[in-house]
């Protein structure tokens, strides 16, 4: 008798394509708005924040100018929303930071956000907003404004005393919104 050989197929050396995870929507509790709508829901990308995809939000990530980024900012440890040229003035009070950069921005577009380190004894930090996230839903719930930023030092310490300070303009964000800032 005659033995058949199975010859099984070769494993192919090429992965399968990986699709990026779709937009998924949540099942609603009922057909009412609001608190238990069916809201959309994204996979988490290292950037997104895990509590709000629990809390079934809409992000939005808002557009961000810069006004300034340097070692001139605020003497003391800032993380602020200035809605005002009155907010701003009482921010720039003891910078060397010119007036003039602000004076054109219309704050009832616009708001300026502002985080500063504070006095740092080296003149190599750098700090940088990454990122300004709305968060929103149909709901009654107030909306969440997240700013992500993150500090660093660019190379080895000198003796110069700085004040690193990022300030970037944003479209204006709701009166009721609650900010919350996050240091990466």
């Amino acid at each position: 008798m005659r033995e058949a050989h199975m010859t099984l197929p070769k494993k192919s050396s090429k992965k399968a394509p990986t699709k990026k995870p779709a937009l998924a929507q949540k099942k609603s509790a009922s057909n009412r708005l609001g608190k238990d709508a069916p809201f959309p829901v994204f996979a988490h990308d290292g950037r997104f924040p895990k509590a709000a995809l629990r809390k079934g939000l809409y992000p939005e990530y808002l557009v961000i100018t810069t006004l300034y980024q340097g070692a001139k900012g605020p003497t003391a440890q800032a993380s602020e929303v200035a809605r005002s040229v009155e907010e701003v003035a009482k921010l720039l009070v003891g910078t060397d930071i010119p007036a003039e950069r602000f004076q054109s921005i219309d704050f009832k577009e616009f708001d300026v956000i502002v985080v500063g380190l504070g006095e740092k004894s080296s003149g190599e930090y750098v700090v940088n907003i990454d990122s300004v996230i709305l968060l929103t839903d149909t709901g009654a719930r107030e909306a969440i404004t997240e700013v992500h930023y993150r500090s660093f030092r660019r190379s080895a310490a000198s003796d110069v005393v700085t004040f690193p300070s990022h300030w970037v303009r944003v479209p204006k964000l709701p009166s009721e919104s609650t900010i919350q800032f996050n240091a990466n």
